[in-house]
């Protein structure tokens, strides 16, 4: 017994190292090339009031692989920051796991949306396996709404759920600042995608922390699919229907295909209803 103990304490110790000496091996650079959709880190300077974003994303989507790309520099002021939404597409059958991301609101039609994501190469899917070895990269994009709802709702034809966040002024400021600060942050330093430590759930969590909240990094977080439902029992939504009609209603996809493929008009008023009956 004791042998074989041995035998197995010693395996471990060489998956262990095999493991190390892997994700060594794929220490992040940020060098390219890159899927074209991830292909430009997206900078941020801020300065008092005003944050400038530079290369943020504002692709249409007609399929994953039929697309017109488009990137643009902008300008935000902090003094009109008045909203948020939480975003959730499922990412399996169950709805166990999930890709998570968020919006800004400057007012009821500007929206700047920022998703945490796994850098790819072209040609690239992603792989829990290449996760867990850190194959990947870690890249913010932030973008035009429209953008990143629509590569998930109108590309990949995924479910997609966006819920309005019930926020003080001061902490939605913090949330925004941190997410923003990060952003630059991982352009400058780049850092792989670790699947259980350094994803979209985790950022987002990480981020509100920085902000003042006390979410804590648990299961719902680590497999994602069920952060709505966390986020809901801690009075985060701004709603106050029970959850299932909660979530009902916050689906978006489905109200998408009546504005068109492009939905140049009528984005933010189709997306962003209250949750109501």
């Amino acid at each position: 017994m004791r042998r074989a103990l041995r035998i197995v304490a010693i395996a471990a110790a060489v998956l262990a190292a095999a493991a190390a000496i892997d994700c060594a091996s794929n220490r992040a650079t940020g060098a390219g090339p890159w899927r074209i959709e991830q292909s430009r880190a997206p900078r941020v300077t801020i300065h008092q009031g005003t944050v400038r974003v530079k290369d943020a994303r504002r692709f249409t989507w007609r399929t994953d692989g039929d697309f017109d790309p488009a990137w643009f520099d902008a300008v935000y002021e902090l003094a009109r920051l008045d909203r948020m939404a939480f975003y959730l597409v499922p990412l399996n059958a169950s709805g166990s796991l999930a890709h998570v991301f968020v919006s800004f609101g400057f007012g009821p039609e500007t929206w700047l949306a920022v998703s945490v994501e796994a850098r790819r190469r072209p040609g690239e899917d992603y792989r829990l396996v290449g996760a867990f070895r850190h194959r990947y990269e870690l890249i913010y994009v932030i973008g035009d709404e429209r953008d990143i709802v629509g590569k998930r709702a109108w590309a990949e034809k995924a479910p997609v759920y966006c819920y309005p966040v019930k926020v003080t002024p001061a902490a939605l400021r913090r949330f925004f600042l941190a997410t923003m600060n990060r952003a630059e942050e991982i352009a400058r330093y780049p850092e792989n995608y670790g699947v259980l430590s350094n994803t979209c759930a985790t950022n987002v969590a990480l981020n509100a922390q920085e902000a003042g909240s006390a979410v804590k990094i648990n299961l719902d977080v680590l497999l994602s699919g069920t952060m709505d439902r966390l986020a809901y029992t801690k009075g985060v939504f701004d709603t106050e229907l029970p959850f299932a009609d909660a979530k009902a209603a916050a689906r978006v996809d489905l109200r998408l295909p009546e504005l068109g493929d492009v939905w140049p008009q009528g984005f933010a008023e189709t997306v962003h209803r209250p949750l109501t009956r």
